[in-house]
């Protein structure tokens, strides 16, 4: 009877899951197509490729916030628009409740989960520092290339406005789509069964997606910290909050910056090993207190039909 149920069950989510995937295959095929050439009209940029191709520190403020408009939009098609669709659909009334934003997380559990994320930061770096010396093919390294051009083009701040720009398109946007898609529906799927498996499978698709191989390993450990995150709260408003702390943690510093040290800082210089090996202690020590401090279960979550 166990065993029926469990194969009935993992159809179910595979089924759910399919629906999701072909959902959002349409709506970012949809916006590749149609919304990004009519919006980029509208902005009096013809060749979207040529524009993103030639950003650079050194770019107009104009190209500066088309840019971020342009990253904007596509947060909203690739991780928003699909994931709101989906739930509107399937879940209806009860998307709330589905996601667990239904219940904001504990003081101590918010406290310890944005501080283990600033934690993490240094280890990440290191792990980044790893990840960059695995060899890239050719093409990844032009992508790669473009993608570090974009990102410095970001944290280019020269006005309040456009530090604000910056955190909204950099910190806010991701924090809440790339949330919403990935834990608060996929992760929520995949972690039915076996939890451990879906945090990790989850965490390798969120790195994945991007397409930035020489970060992925970074993004995955990140991944699975937001997981546990989610996993260890039932409140998805923990690990959105814990990603616009990180994400938000690499602006506040650039806006005080020079361009010189940006460039200085986003080269492969060491990172010092005792502050790597205080991360590291830092981090295991602020994991367990999110442990400690986890919410065992919610029944009436457990009641939600997923």
């Amino acid at each position: 009877m166990a065993t029926s149920n469990n194969r009935m069950e993992r159809k179910f989510i595979v089924t759910e899951i399919s629906i999701f995937a072909v959902i959002w295959f349409f709506v970012s095929f949809l916006g590749a197509g149609l919304l990004f050439p009519l919006a980029t009209k509208l902005m009096g940029i013809d060749d979207i490729q040529a524009f993103i191709g030639q950003l650079s520190i050194d770019s107009s403020s104009s190209d500066r916030f088309y840019a971020k408009l342009i990253m904007i939009i596509n947060q909203c098609v690739t991780f928003l628009v699909p994931s709101l669709i989906f739930l509107l659909w399937i879940h209806k009334r009860k998307s709330i409740q589905f996601l667990h934003l239904n219940r904001f997380p504990k003081v101590n559990l918010l406290l310890f989960g944005c501080l283990l994320m600033i934690a993490a930061y240094p280890l990440t770096n290191l792990i980044l520092k790893l990840n960059q010396l695995l060899p890239l093919t050719q093409d990844l390294s032009t992508l790669e290339n473009k993608a570090n051009n974009t990102a410095a083009v970001f944290l280019i701040m020269n006005t309040p406005r456009e530090f604000l720009m910056s955190i909204f398109t950099i910190a806010v946007i991701p924090a809440i789509a790339e949330e919403i898609f990935f834990r608060g529906i996929l992760q929520n799927y995949l972690s039915r069964q076996n939890a451990v498996k879906g945090i990790l499978l989850t965490a390798f698709v969120f790195a994945a997606i991007h397409m930035q191989w020489a970060s992925f390993l970074p993004r995955f450990f990140l991944g699975i910290i937001l997981g546990y995150l989610f996993y260890w709260s039932k409140s998805l408003w923990l690990p959105i909050l814990a990603h616009f702390v990180f994400n938000g943690m690499q602006i506040i510093p650039a806006y005080y910056a020079s361009s010189d040290q940006l460039q200085e800082s986003s080269s492969l210089s060491e990172l010092p090993v005792g502050l790597i090996i205080f991360s590291f202690v830092l981090t295991g020590v602020l994991g367990y207190l999110v442990y400690s401090n986890r919410v065992e279960q919610d029944s009436s979550l457990k009641k939600t039909p997923y």
